[in-house]
């Protein structure tokens, strides 16, 4: 199985495994986006010692950003993921994510009390002694990483996660753009178009960003959680927040590029900045064509694609022949680290494309085709010998 799967969709562990991989990249016009593949059920495997866990994943986080640094390319913008619940307790995020929702979606007053947390302790009435302490400790992690990430150039997307501890996300995020987001992007959100409410969980934070006057950066994806969200609606007895068919998915991504775009074209001003983070082919090209009617130049506007490594090549290499920033999200790591983040991912992309044809059969073609490369590349080796 390392063979077949973890080894046509992670380039290694290792610097010198990850520059080969991205060098190669460089040379088609592809850009690496590398990612530490966190998964929250990976905490389960400490043995108690949690602080550790957190500790180690702020020092792989601060790793990813240095090499990133230095395998990025020239006149592009630097990028990584990072992945919250790696850095903070998902039950707490969960009970965050329940004040603000039982305050209308209001988060104003404990955002205040987060962006400052380095002067003020923060003491949140709601949360017991133990919980304010983690929550301190966590934003001090966080800060460390945004620091990190904002002294070597390098961008920072948060993957957004459950709809359940979603609140919590955008509001510890929120506070770290206040503090690094005012003449660039150093921390960026995820909209996921999947849900229902994605729209307008755009137009919040765009207005977040416009009163507090910092830069706002998103990465537009479908889901990573589709079949999860509908199974915790169904066994907790709350509507579905899932758009209710693939079609009303794919519109809800268009709808909100397109009107990220048409904010770039009418105020060019460097306070928007987008990743088209997609495998549908409709989406991209439709992107493309709209940046050339609205004349958006993406290299200087800040519009970005990316797909995931070992899926979708077709569009990549189209894109970077053409002279499109794309890049190649590529997790690194040993494969235990890996193939959770990698299991997770084929199930989404599977939920995601099952009622798409064409991007199916693109996806099953190149699946096909680096099984053939990895059995003549085995059986060459074999000849060898």
């Amino acid at each position: 199985m390392t063979a077949t799967f973890y080894g046509q969709f992670c380039p290694g562990k290792t610097y010198d495994e990850i520059n080969e991989a991205t060098y190669a990249m460089q040379e088609a016009g592809i850009i690496p986006l590398l990612a530490v593949p966190t998964e929250e059920d990976s905490k389960n495997d400490v043995d108690g010692d949690v602080d550790s866990w957190y500790k180690e994943n702020t020092r792989s986080f601060i790793e990813c950003i240095d090499i990133i640094s230095r395998v990025g390319v020239e006149g592009c913008p630097k990028v990584t993921h990072i992945k919250l619940t790696a850095l903070v307790d998902q039950a707490l995020c969960e009970k965050l994510g329940s004040i603000i929702l039982e305050n209308n979606g209001d988060d104003k007053e404990i955002l205040g009390l987060l962006s400052t947390f380095d002067t003020k302790p923060v003491q949140l009435d709601m949360l017991s002694k133990e919980e304010n302490l983690h929550l301190n400790e966590s934003l001090a992690r966080f800060e460390e990483i945004c620091k990190h990430g904002s002294k070597r150039g390098v961008h920072l997307y948060v993957d957004a996660e459950y709809i359940s501890i979603n609140p919590a996300l955008y509001l510890l995020s929120k506070a770290m753009m206040l503090r690094h987001n005012k003449t660039k992007p150093v921390l960026q959100v995820t909209i996921q178009a999947y849900l229902k409410s994605a729209k307008n969980e755009t137009e919040k934070i765009l207005k977040f960003c416009r009163d507090a006057d910092i830069v706002f950066g998103a990465k537009i994806v479908r889901g990573a959680y589709l079949e999860s969200e509908k199974s915790r609606a169904e066994t907790q007895g709350y509507e579905n927040p899932i758009c209710d068919s693939l079609e009303a998915t794919h519109d809800n991504y268009n709808e909100i590029v397109e009107s990220l775009l048409r904010r770039i074209s009418r105020n060019r001003n460097g306070k928007i900045h987008v990743m088209v983070a997609s495998h549908n082919e409709d989406s991209v090209t439709h992107v493309v064509k709209r940046l050339h009617d609205f004349g958006i130049d993406p290299m200087r506007e800040a519009v970005i694609f990316a797909q995931l490594y070992g899926l979708s090549d077709h569009l990549t290499n189209w894109l970077g022949a053409n002279n499109y920033p794309v890049y190649k999200s590529t997790p690194f790591g040993t494969v235990e680290e890996t193939m959770p983040y990698l299991y997770r991912r084929a199930q989404e992309n599977n939920s995601l494309t099952k009622g798409d044809k064409r991007d199916r059969t693109l996806i099953n073609m190149e699946l096909s085709k680096r099984l053939r490369q990895l059995i003549l590349g085995n059986e060459d080796q074999e000849n060898m010998q």
